[in-house]
């Protein structure tokens, strides 16, 4: 039994621990894109503007439902995809000295509470999270987050850049402005996961069965967000196709 144990801890030893935490691919979420745009590059075409889909062929459509709904005209489920919601998305990418910050740690980014008087949503420390976005390690990339609303849907890129740098003073004592800024925008960022819209999905999901039986549909609206949850949902999709 002693020996066993001894045996037990050499082995334990030898076996790299396990890493804890969050994990993604190196270089963000578009290397999972290129890598598979390059696998399947003998079977993609690209510039192709598709307004018809054959009813009678099994397909998969990914475009946004605001989209999609133009692709299956005069069927109840085109219907119901008109009344999904988007919120529009204000994406500020920013670069500084990391000397502007009086007040900043590690970390992987911060969501912010509606009533912290900032307009933010969220903070991800990109080069923290991807070192190498940066060529300078003196330099700091930070990405803010913010609806696209009647409050700031005329505001210009250095008015928007303002109100960013406004909620990172309060967040971490910021001083001077960014060295670097891109701004996007996005009036159909996001779809609202309302009640409504979890309640509209079966329905959409039903119609579709009942009208157009070889045609599923997929995308951030139809019930997945999560990587994880988006490959399942595609692996059970194709084997209901097969079927």
């Amino acid at each position: 039994l002693p020996l066993g144990i001894l045996k037990s801890r050499k082995a334990n030893k030898s076996t790299p621990p396990k890493r804890k935490g969050l994990h993604s691919f190196h270089g963000c979420m578009g290397t999972l894109v290129k890598s598979l745009s390059a696998h399947l590059a003998d079977h993609i075409k690209y510039g192709k503007d598709t307004l018809q889909i054959d009813p009678n062929q099994s397909t998969i459509i990914t475009t946004p439902s605001h989209i999609t709904h133009r692709l299956i005209p005069n069927t109840g489920a085109s219907k119901m995809l008109q009344r999904i919601v988007y919120q529009g998305i204000v994406c500020a990418n920013l670069m500084f000295n990391k000397s502007q910050f009086q007040n900043f740690k590690k970390g992987f980014g911060c969501l912010i509470p509606r009533d912290e008087g900032i307009k933010s949503l969220g903070i991800l420390f990109t080069s923290i999270i991807y070192p190498e976005r940066v060529y300078d390690p003196n330099h700091l990339s930070l990405r803010c987050i913010m609806h696209l609303d009647d409050s700031n849907k005329h505001m210009n890129d250095e008015e928007i850049e303002q109100l960013m740098c406004q909620d990172l003073d309060k967040l971490f004592d910021l001083d001077g402005k960014p060295l670097e800024t891109l701004i996007t925008r996005w009036p159909q960022g996001l779809p609202v996961y309302s009640p409504e819209h979890h309640d509209l999905l079966p329905q959409i999901d039903g119609a579709l069965k009942k009208e157009l039986p070889n045609i599923r549909l997929f995308g951030n609206y139809t019930g997945e967000i999560s990587v994880r949850g988006a490959c399942q949902s595609a692996y059970n999709m194709f084997k209901d196709l097969e079927e």
